[in-house]
């Protein structure tokens, strides 16, 4: 009972690029070496809120390519910003390759557990998986958990929601009052597929305070 009650808790994946770190314009220098990259503000102490709620902290979820120096920069960059807290071991950074590659590996996630994941592209992310659990691509094959796509909060945050709630089309449904506990309507939204069950929800700044909010929603997603 103990391993199944485990196997079924929420788990917490992250992007890397414009989520855990700051994104560099691709002139320069640092945009090429993915290093180095300053972290974004907020984010140990959002990861430390959602962990204080009893959340597995899995891995990185990144779209970059599983390559030696990709993979080094990544390495280091959580050694000199702090974040071996989380993320202490290789096989926790999974660098998939493509956006397609990246969905597809948070779908097999959400086989196991309910998964969180945190992004700043919602719009590309959830495309990769609709296309990979939604019934319109005809492959979806096994009960899939819930999965809740926390939106990092920047310049073009509305943009890219409202493209992904474009996408889903008549799939999109209102976001259960459960989730979006004490939030207004344009907070988030769910979509509902066959075995795809994806709640799309805009983060709070990075703070202790909005990790544990976030640790919450997914805890709720057990009920």
């Amino acid at each position: 009972m103990f391993e199944l009650m485990s196997e079924l808790a929420p788990r917490l994946w992250s992007d890397f690029d414009g989520t855990a770190v700051q994104l560099a314009k691709k002139s320069q220098p640092r945009n090429w070496a993915k290093y180095p990259l300053p972290i974004m503000e907020g984010y140990i102490d959002f990861l430390r809120g959602v962990k204080s709620k009893q959340i597995d902290i899995a891995g990185v979820a990144s779209r970059r390519p599983n390559i030696y120096l990709r993979r080094l920069a990544m390495v280091k960059s959580i050694q000199h910003l702090g974040m071996m807290e989380f993320f202490p071991r290789g096989d926790q950074l999974a660098l998939a390759g493509s956006e397609k590659a990246k969905g597809g590996f948070i779908a097999e996630q959400s086989r196991r557990s309910i998964v969180g994941m945190l992004e700043d592209k919602p719009h590309e992310l959830g495309k990769s998986l609709i296309r990979a659990i939604g019934s319109s691509a005809g492959h979806s094959v096994g009960f899939r958990h819930p999965i809740l796509l926390g939106v990092v909060e920047h310049e073009r945050i509305q943009e890219y929601i409202e493209e992904l709630a474009e996408t889903a089309g008549s799939e999109r449904v209102e976001l259960p009052a459960s989730i979006n506990s004490g939030g207004e309507p344009s907070d988030g939204f769910s979509v509902v597929s066959g075995n795809l069950n994806l709640h799309v929800v805009q983060l709070q700044p990075y703070s202790i305070e909005a990790g544990k909010d976030f640790g919450q929603k997914l805890l709720k997603l057990t009920a």
